[in-house]
């Protein structure tokens, strides 16, 4: 019974630390939140599947315990994130609630006696941030009703319910990295390969990391007919991820498809390419749609991946100018790169009511291309295939577009050994999330090579080509697109 007290004692000073190192509360100033975090510890299975009870004992290394107690704490994150990103879409009426009462504050004629001085302002902003965050999550998370109070000191925040929301859920992801990456560098040790080929057998590790982290680089070598690949995962978008030739951005939050919208709007709509891709079940009209994958003509080697299996309004979410991945796939004017649309935008009428417009199929660009040339054209190229042909790839980005179609087909196609739900498998394999994202990263190089390769005649009728296949889903019953080259 002694030594069960004391495990207890440890395990709760042990919690109260993490709070105080990492959100930079005070133990006792927020006790009720230590005691919160404890009882979930107790109560809950952490990421691995273990009880924190198995790691307490004296035959227990210390690190391992502290580690356990980390990733418990970036589960306990996780879920006050996902409490605070439902309510993203919704916008609260709980913070037009305390909105008003700020603006109230600011507007009393006590306050006016006083000059409203920078330092006054974000006063005043860090108490509305955090009576917001304690209204909206409860008393017993007070701790981070304080943190995101410091770290939320900009008044134009609270204009707009979503915009706020949306910052507070990236705060709260960013401390939630910082916290997973503490947790693997106390034991090295038990890091394990990462250059496992089967995606299902990955270590535990990975699991880990891909339950915690959204930031991702990717490297590629080929040696002795032998192809390798690392993903790496990132804290935050820093310098070394944006350096990257190959970086994925995972959106699983509507607090993240907030801030790449507002990305896209500050973008010139005249120098805007947009590259898309999906993925799903099946995917048509009846077949589920779970990622959508997005380049940008200002930042070719990053593909955002919007998890729309996890973010189901995700479609119609939209900046508070109006900006939303349906207004952006509808826009007459902003070019979509893509490549064989008909499944797509099949899944996208029935599924979302999107009709997309101004189409480039690089597909079609294919096949006019070689007409274009005098060839007999009589089916429409893969993917691989067009890529393959690409001379502005080079062997090693060939090598490994191959290997990695063929991986990802391993895992999701029955006829290689795999099944389509995998794509509705939350964390992603991490195979699957590299394949889907490959699918989009030389998007804007193909249609860059193929219009340079491309008469204005020619271009025309691609674009023409592209119209009809958006139009796809206008068939009353669903039709498999075929294989033959359309004469357009």
């Amino acid at each position: 019974m002694a030594q069960r007290a004391q495990s207890y004692d440890l395990l709760r000073q042990l919690s109260g630390q993490v709070l105080q190192v990492f959100l930079e509360n005070g133990f006792e100033e927020h006790s009720e939140s230590t005691q919160s975090f404890l009882t979930f510890l107790l109560s809950n299975k952490l990421p691995d599947g273990t009880q924190i009870d198995q790691w307490l004992g004296h035959e227990i290394v210390p690190e391992h315990l502290k580690r356990q107690v980390l990733f418990g704490f970036a589960q306990w994150i996780s879920l006050r994130i996902r409490s605070l990103d439902a309510l993203v879409p919704l916008q609260t009426n709980a913070l037009t609630v305390c909105h008003a009462r700020l603006q109230n504050h600011i507007a009393t004629p006590q306050t006016l006696q006083v000059p409203v001085t920078s330092v006054r302002a974000q006063s005043v902003m860090r108490d509305f941030i955090y009576q917001v965050v304690l209204q909206l999550l409860g008393s017993e998370f007070s701790c981070f009703a304080s943190a995101l109070a410091v770290l939320s000191e900009s008044s134009d925040l609270a204009e707009h319910p979503a915009m706020l929301l949306s910052h507070l859920v990236k705060q709260l992801e960013h401390c939630r990295a910082k916290v997973v990456q503490v947790a693997f560098e106390l034991t090295p040790e038990q890091r394990t390969d990462r250059t496992d080929r089967t995606g299902s057998s990955l270590g535990l590790v990975m699991s880990m990391i891909m339950q915690f982290c959204r930031y991702f680089t990717v490297e590629f070598k080929s040696e002795a007919n032998h192809v390798w690949h690392h993903l790496l995962e990132h804290e935050t978008c820093g310098d070394i991820f944006q350096q990257s030739p190959f970086r994925i951005n995972l959106i699983d939050s509507y607090g993240s498809l907030l801030v790449m919208l507002l990305h896209v709007e500050r973008l010139h709509k005249a120098d805007l390419l947009v590259a898309v891709d999906f993925e799903g079940v099946k995917l048509n009209r009846s077949g589920q749609l779970c990622l959508v994958q997005i380049t940008l003509s200002d930042m070719p080697s990053c593909v955002y991946m919007l998890d729309v299996y996890v973010l189901p309004l995700a479609m119609h979410f939209a900046t508070p100018s109006g900006t939303s991945l349906k207004a952006i796939l509808e826009d007459p004017a902003l070019l979509k790169i893509w490549f064989d649309p008909r499944n797509d935008v099949d899944a996208l009428y029935h599924q979302f009511g999107i009709v997309s417009q101004h189409v480039f199929d690089l597909q079609l660009a294919d096949v006019a291309v070689r007409r274009a040339k005098g060839l007999q054209v009589n089916f429409v190229p893969s993917l691989q295939k067009c890529l393959t042909s690409c001379d502005r790839l080079g062997r090693m980005q060939k090598t490994f577009a191959d290997f990695i179609n063929k991986t990802g087909k391993q895992l999701f196609e029955p006829d290689h050994g795999g099944r389509y739900e995998v794509f509705q498998q939350r964390p992603l394999l991490p195979d699957l999330l590299v394949y889907a994202a490959h699918d989009c990263r030389y998007m804007q190089l193909l249609y860059q090579w193929y219009c340079e390769n491309l008469s204005d005649e020619w271009n025309q009728r691609v674009l023409a080509g592209s119209r009809s296949r958006a139009q796809w889903f206008a068939h009353r019953k669903y039709q498999r697109p075929s294989t033959d080259a359309p004469d357009f």
